[in-house]
């Protein structure tokens, strides 16, 4: 019994420290790598998802403030705008990942992907999902696999926060005293922090593209459009 563990345990280490390796050898060489266009279609994309979290933010950070002051109908108001903001961000971030994913297809050779960081999320659902991505994110040897990985966690973790951010909203529009007033306000900052995450990701495949290192189309028979 010992000896397989052992076997184990060496194996995912030598995963986790060519990993490692992998990751710094990358990062040297794709460094400060973005083109005027990927750029310009990085800033556009970014306002829009920059614009949408500071939305949901505002909303029920203001809801908060709202009902500590005792305006509780202005406090429900807010509480309304948020959850029909996160009603419409969820769609936008979830095509934006599989934008991204699309896009990487083209790419020969990919930056450094980073692991989610568990101190960037307030509530505990997101720092568990960003913990277990993170040691999942040292068994993969390729930045694909990183990439394909980091995109899945985050596609999760706006599901579940835009999930849990509505039905908290719910829950306190029907009862005011349900007192979830400050973990909506922590959802809704984890909400903004999957926003820079993707868009940190957006950033690492447009660099990637902008290096013009692309990847070559299959060499595959056309078919005939019926």
């Amino acid at each position: 019994m010992l000896l397989p563990a052992l076997c184990v345990l060496a194996a995912l280490t030598c995963l986790v420290l060519a990993g490692r390796y992998n990751e710094a050898v990358i990062t040297r060489g794709w460094e400060g790598v973005l083109g005027p266009e990927s750029t310009e279609v990085y800033e556009r994309v970014r306002d829009s998802v920059e614009a949408q979290a500071l939305l949901v933010q505002a909303s029920y950070r203001g809801a908060a403030q709202e009902q500590d002051a005792g305006a509780e109908g202005e406090a429900l108001h807010l509480i309304e705008l948020g959850a029909r903001s996160v009603e419409a961000g969820l769609p936008t971030m979830l095509h934006l990942n599989r934008g991204i994913s699309a896009l990487s297809r083209h790419a020969g050779a990919l930056g450094p992907v980073p692991a989610l960081r568990p101190s960037a999320f307030g509530t505990p659902e997101m720092r568990g999902l960003a913990a277990v991505h993170a040691f999942l994110h040292r068994l993969l040897v390729t930045m694909r696999g990183r990439l394909s990985l980091r995109l899945l966690a985050s596609s999760l973790g706006v599901r579940a926060v835009c999930r849990l951010l509505i039905s908290s909203s719910e829950t306190v529009l029907d009862d005011p005293d349900a007192g979830r007033w400050g973990r909506m306000e922590a959802l809704s900052s984890d909400f903004g922090a999957l926003g820079r995450e993707s868009l940190e990701t957006l950033r690492i495949v447009l660099a990637s593209l902008s290096a013009g290192v692309l990847a070559l189309p299959s060499a595959q028979p056309s078919r005939a459009r019926s």
